[in-house]
């Protein structure tokens, strides 16, 4: 049984307590401040089961925008690599990344010890960054990229199926807490390299955080399956409710995209400010951890639907008038990075949780993939980056003049790049918003909502957290 069970029940215990009458006064108040302090216990060990199951989201985060941003750099400046040549190694490593989802679903969904999965992706992960500090060819650049990947995966997919196994209002809160500290491991791997360069003592610190996470992470038991990739493919695309919120995340995930692809751009080629960038950054991801923890209070209260639907539609009115922006514009671009990041924080978290709650539904009705389920969403995840760049550039490509280059920058017309910062994800965003008022896709997401943050008494966990 979960802490916060037992925690309900010290709860009920001391408030029938309260109501006796009659009973010796002194006795029934050892025995309420003996409740209360086995209370409070409880509530602290759920939260150490929370900090232990969210703390990988740091190291992880580093591979995520802070290894886009950096990496490609590097390997130009640091070892010469043409950027048409990266461009090509990163595409391959990343088609590579998408084709190993379900397979490494399908391989945790047969693996009673989960935690096994977590430490070989660990030991990918080392061997993959000391290959990639001594990539010299396109080749090995391209290996350890795709390795890189590949460990990720396999960290990621048995991590992120972690909380299927708890109460509904459980799930939010491990999910949030994982959110969040995916947020502030961003901010950290944008700020570390900036202030200390690619230096080899922050990988060695990255990865032993790394190391101590996967040894924290709280341990799962989880049915064994053996079910063939095939065989858990045609289950995922047979569930019709399941599919239609799928292409639902894609296309969101793929609005969320866009702007972090032509961000750089926009900076210095709209607004003229890319000195302004990182503080950009920084003010986008505080307010969105700021709305994670704001979530987390409220969702049980106002509804998961309810609130993802405010930010969806808040974010499109608050990021279209960006389209209006131009040289020097910098503080309203950065009133936009507080709104529109706040809406991020709920956008991130509230997918997830519903996703969670889909596979924990599957997993009731006595479904055995739940790592399968998990890596058909991170599919999605990456195809969005990957379409997000192809529409981008492809636009770009179509639109605009033949590429010349002045003071080693790319020119482009402000208008065209506008157009697609600004006027594409509001496009796909409107899109996602008349998805999630329509007959096809409110049923299904009700249901994920309204059992979310059910108070069925087989499912409350403690209150206030």
């Amino acid at each position: 049984m979960a802490a916060s069970s037992f925690a309900v029940d010290h709860w009920r215990g001391l408030t029938s307590w309260r109501r006796l009458e009659g009973s010796d006064s002194l006795a029934r108040n050892k025995i309420i401040k003996h409740i209360q302090k086995q209370y409070n216990i409880l509530l602290f060990k759920n939260m150490l089961y929370i900090i232990r199951y969210s703390l990988l989201a740091l190291p992880l985060a580093a591979l995520g925008l802070p290894f886009y941003l950096y990496v490609p750099t590097w390997l130009v400046e640091q070892r010469g690599f043409g950027f048409g040549e990266v461009a090509w190694l990163f595409l391959l490593a990343r088609f590579i990344d998408v084709c190993t989802d379900l397979p490494v679903g399908v391989w945790v969904d047969r693996v009673a010890r989960r935690d096994r999965v977590m430490q070989l992706g660990l030991l990918v992960l080392l061997l993959a960054a000391a290959l990639l500090f001594s990539a010299y060819t396109p080749f090995v650049a391209a290996a350890a990229i795709a390795l890189l990947f590949f460990g990720w995966t396999l960290l990621a997919v048995p991590w992120l199926a972690a909380p299927t196994t708890r109460a509904p209002l459980e799930q939010l809160s491990w999910n949030a807490g994982r959110e969040a500290l995916l947020l502030v491991g961003t901010i950290l791997g944008l700020l570390l390299p900036a202030l200390f360069g690619f230096a080899w003592w922050l990988l060695l610190l990255m990865l032993l955080l790394m190391a101590v996470s996967v040894w924290l992470q709280p341990s799962v038991n989880a049915a064994s399956s053996r079910n063939s990739v095939k065989q858990d493919l045609v289950v995922l695309w047979q569930d019709k409710a399941g599919l239609r919120l799928w292409w639902l995340w894609l296309l969101n995930s793929t609005a969320n995209a866009v702007p972090g692809v032509v961000l750089l751009v926009f900076c210095r080629d709209v607004l003229g400010a890319e000195q302004w960038l990182p503080a950009l950054l920084i003010a986008y991801f505080l307010s969105a951890i700021a709305a994670v923890l704001i979530y987390k209070r409220f969702a049980p209260q106002l509804g998961l639907l309810r609130l993802w639907r405010t930010a969806v539609l808040v974010s499109i009115l608050a990021f279209a008038p960006v389209a209006l922006l131009g040289q020097g514009d910098v503080l309203w671009f950065l009133l936009c990075c507080v709104v529109t990041g706040f809406c991020a924080g709920i956008d991130s978290v509230a997918p997830v949780t519903l996703q969670t709650r889909w596979v924990s539904l599957r997993l009731q009705a006595g479904a055995e993939n739940v790592g399968a389920s998990f890596g058909f969403w991170g599919m999605a995840q990456k195809l969005a980056l990957g379409l997000a760049v192809v529409v981008a550039f492809a636009l770009f490509g179509a639109l605009g003049p033949s590429p010349t280059v002045a003071q080693g920058a790319a020119i482009l017309p402000s208008s065209l790049v506008t157009a697609v910062y600004v006027w594409v994800p509001v496009a796909l965003k409107s899109i996602v918003a008349l998805l999630m008022f329509s007959p096809l896709m409110v049923r299904p997401l009700m249901a994920l909502s309204s059992s979310s943050v059910s108070t069925d008494e087989n499912t409350k966990v403690l209150p206030h957290g």
